[in-house]
């Protein structure tokens, strides 16, 4: 029976060297746009006694210009993002 500990090191070592790369060239030009942040505002909602706080419950006015704006945003990045992959 072959030690599993002999195969399970060498994996976890490939592993680490594979998420410690070296940022490409687009990363390093500054070329990829940063995520938009979306704004926190806490909303307390009770539901059967249970309470919970939703940072982002202003997300769901639809109609809210500010609510639009984030979303188009969020698109934007998204596209520029997958460009390459097009």
């Amino acid at each position: 029976m072959r030690n599993t500990r002999t195969i399970t090191i060498p994996s976890i070592l490939l592993l680490a060297l594979c998420a410690c790369r070296a940022p490409d060239a687009a990363e390093e030009a500054g070329s990829i746009p940063r995520p938009p942040v979306a704004k926190v505002v806490p909303e307390r909602l009770e539901t059967h006694g249970d309470v919970r706080v939703d940072d982002y419950h202003w997300l769901r006015q639809r109609e809210d210009p500010e609510v639009i704006a984030y979303l188009e945003a969020e698109n934007a990045y998204t596209r520029a993002l997958m460009a390459p992959t097009v």
